[in-house]
């Protein structure tokens, strides 16, 4: 796939390979001083090298590292670079750069949405995860001891890099958990693409121009999706949250040891069946997505109860009820009178989790 340029309000998303090391994000920068922030592991792969590029360029720059892990995505990592960049004098006129996955990409989004009350952001997803969710859309956050992605701000980046030569460091487990997030993309708006990601995913998940085409397809559902409802407030963003209500509660209650892309999974099966009860999703569609879904989970036992009451902090509930998006069917979610999610009575949800369990230890 020849490099492509995907332009969203103010952003531009560049998708191709080998992007990293041109001059592509030294050109992006358009100020004389950067911050790169990314996970020390990255850190040693990508961002001493770019450290080293903007330096080359006559550009101010510095590198903020922390440790791996959705751990990390907290307030105090956040206030914490935010110190050293003041520590050594950087104001308006600085550039985050986040490079890495989903924790970072949130992270740093996060940094520079409130950073003297907002500088330039560039986002560079080096994970599968990144390229077709975390990096997209402009919503930026950290995690709490109450839920994932509590406080935060929707915030464009500049630019987003996406770089398809960074998956060839993801080991195959990073692939297979960044494909839920396709699969969910297209079991919300494209069955053309849900039926590719099956015969992708049982030829073994190369990392070839099928699976460039399919992140680019992703990029252009996420944004048609967001320039709708960008601050979400007219409801239709809602849907990209399928399975999150449930997969969210189940990374809190494990501390987030579950990966999102397997908690999300589960998510989706979840609300399948919910949809399949209230006789909104036909049967032998709910059977093909979780057919398909099923080898990406492995930990299917857990406290329902304790699940639920994590599941009222989503950022769907209304009047302290968690809501669930619904789908029609392959391809297509069900509107809820333009809200895009609804509230499930406790023990339809009750009878999700506990089929989740059920098919987990066959």
């Amino acid at each position: 796939m020849h490099t492509q340029i995907i332009n969203f309000k103010n952003s531009s998303i560049v998708l191709g390979r080998d992007l990293v090391d041109t001059n592509l994000i030294v050109e992006a920068c358009k100020t004389q001083v950067a911050t790169i922030v990314c996970d020390h592991h990255i850190a040693e792969l990508y961002g001493e090298k770019l450290l080293r590029l903007l330096q080359k360029s006559s550009v101010e720059a510095h590198l903020f590292t922390f440790t791996p892990g959705e751990a990390s995505k907290c307030r105090a990592n956040k206030e914490a670079i935010e110190d050293q960049m003041l520590s050594q004098g950087l104001g308006r006129d600085t550039t985050v750069i986040g490079i890495g996955g989903g924790v970072t990409t949130d992270l740093s989004g996060f940094i520079a949405a409130t950073y003297c009350r907002g500088v330039p952001f560039i986002s560079v997803p080096t994970s599968l995860l990144g390229m077709v969710d975390a990096a997209l859309g402009g919503k930026t956050g950290v995690n709490t001891p109450y839920g994932k992605n509590l406080v935060g701000a929707f915030y464009l980046p500049e630019s987003v890099v996406i770089d398809f030569g960074l998956l060839k460091t993801l080991p195959q487990k990073e692939i297979k958990e960044g494909l839920v997030e396709l699969i969910k993309t297209a079991l919300i708006y494209d069955e053309k693409l849900f039926m590719q990601l099956i015969t992708y995913y049982k030829n073994g998940m190369p990392l070839d121009s099928q699976l460039e085409e399919m992140i680019h397809r992703c990029c252009q559902i996420k944004l048609e999706v967001v320039k709708q409802d960008f601050e979400e407030k007219s409801g239709i963003r809602r849907i990209l949250n399928f399975g999150h209500t449930v997969g969210h509660a189940l990374e809190r209650f494990f501390d987030y040891q579950m990966s999102h892309g397997e908690a999300v999974a589960i998510g989706m099966i979840a609300e399948g069946f919910m949809s399949c009860e209230l006789e909104i999703l036909p049967r032998h569609d709910f059977h093909e997505m979780t057919e398909f879904l099923l080898p990406f989970t492995k930990q299917t036992s857990f406290d329902v109860n304790q699940v639920i009451d994590l599941m009222i902090l989503d950022k769907k509930s209304k009047d302290k009820t968690a809501r669930f998006v619904m789908l029609e069917g392959i391809g297509k979610v069900h509107d809820c009178s333009s809200e895009y999610c609804m509230p499930i009575e406790i023990d339809v949800v009750r009878n999700a989790l506990k089929f989740i369990q059920e098919i987990g230890n066959k």
